[in-house]
């Protein structure tokens, strides 16, 4: 439910290496043909087509070709900007740091061992090259290998013992192997390191959550702070709202989260939930679980709800119909298959 790899934070060029680029328009008050040539006469070369300029007069410069990959990033065009590392790359194999352009790309493309593989080149060129450590950590557990991730997250707190992010990394994997207390203090110092890492924030959230207890929601607040639009954030804390009895709060909560997902069908299905348990109101639950199966019309949960709605109504061939659709599409269904169990005995 909750995403854990996220692309290369890459802090030399900004918040996400993969942005979008202002477009610089020019408004003119005389629109005739002639001001309008002038203005585009007048507009600045883009940074690529400076690179471009320079590298027709300097076609040996590594350094240059790596420039325009990382202005290719910026822009979204990965083609172009893969192949400009690899000239890169071609003029001058010893430069880490053309290795680890080239992962970010490779991991733009989903391409993950090939990634892994470009940053391992990366670090036997720079031994200590931060960013490239915490991102092989980070991919070697995502694909589960637990031991090499531990070993580069050791190499990182070798050269930077005060790396946020690798503190959360290692708090995942303690996570993933059942030691709560330890995935708890990595990921409390990740926040003490750097009080707006926001999935350090997430983890502690859930994981307290987990736990029962009630200081999740001062985690997954946090969380939200830092990203109001995070539906994840959001639904994490309506479920800690709803565990402790709070329906309003939830409710509060996954409104808010229809607000900006319309088609989050979790939020769908759980409003009609707690409208049909807590409030006792089937017509208004019945629309929310309308719109849960309009997000998706297999949800089985759902259909099964509306059974169950209809059975209490004493529309039993309804009730029926919305049971039979549920196991359609899970088989072992058991509060289906209860329900049809009690309509065979009901009255006709």
């Amino acid at each position: 439910m909750f995403s854990v790899i996220k692309p290369f934070s890459n802090l030399r060029y900004g918040l996400r290496w993969l942005c979008v680029v202002s477009l610089w328009l020019y408004s003119c008050e005389n629109s005739s043909v002639e001001t309008v040539q002038e203005a585009v006469v007048q507009s600045p070369k883009s940074e690529i087509d400076i690179l471009t300029d320079q590298i027709s007069k300097d076609r040996l410069n590594s350094d240059l070709f790596h420039r325009r990959a990382i202005a290719y990033i910026k822009i979204g065009s990965l083609d172009a900007a893969m192949n400009s590392v690899k000239i890169a790359i071609g003029i001058d194999s010893t430069k880490g740091e053309y290795f680890f352009t080239k992962a970010e790309i490779h991991f733009a493309y989903r391409k993950v061992i090939q990634s892994i593989d470009a940053l391992e080149r990366c670090v036997n060129l720079e031994a200590e090259h931060i960013e490239a450590l915490v991102k092989l950590a980070e991919l070697e557990f995502y694909i589960k290998n637990v031991q090499k991730s531990i070993s580069y997250l050791k190499k990182v707190n070798e050269v930077d013992p005060y790396n946020a992010q690798a503190y959360y990394i290692h708090g995942l994997v303690f996570k993933q192997i059942g030691d709560t207390t330890k995935a708890l203090g990595s990921l409390q110092t990740a926040v003490e390191y750097d009080p707006d890492h926001y999935d350090a924030y997430l983890q502690l959230g859930l994981i307290h959550y987990g736990l029962n207890e009630k200081i999740s929601e001062h985690y997954l607040k946090s969380a939200i702070n830092l990203a109001p639009e995070s539906t994840e954030a959001l639904y994490a804390l309506a479920m800690f709202y709803q565990s402790f009895d709070d329906t309003k709060k939830a409710m509060d909560m996954y409104y808010n989260i229809i607000e900006l997902d319309v088609r989050y069908i979790n939020a769908h299905y759980n409003l009609g939930y707690l409208v049909y348990e807590e409030l006792r109101d089937n017509e208004t639950a019945l629309k929310h679980f309308d719109n849960a199966l309009s997000c998706d019309s297999t949800h089985a949960n759902s259909q099964y709800m509306k059974g169950l709605i209809h059975e209490e109504l004493m529309k039993y061939p309804e009730a029926r119909k919305y049971y039979i659709k549920a196991l359609k599409f899970e088989t072992n269904h058991e509060l289906a298959i209860k329900g049809m169990n009690r309509l065979d005995r009901a009255p006709r």
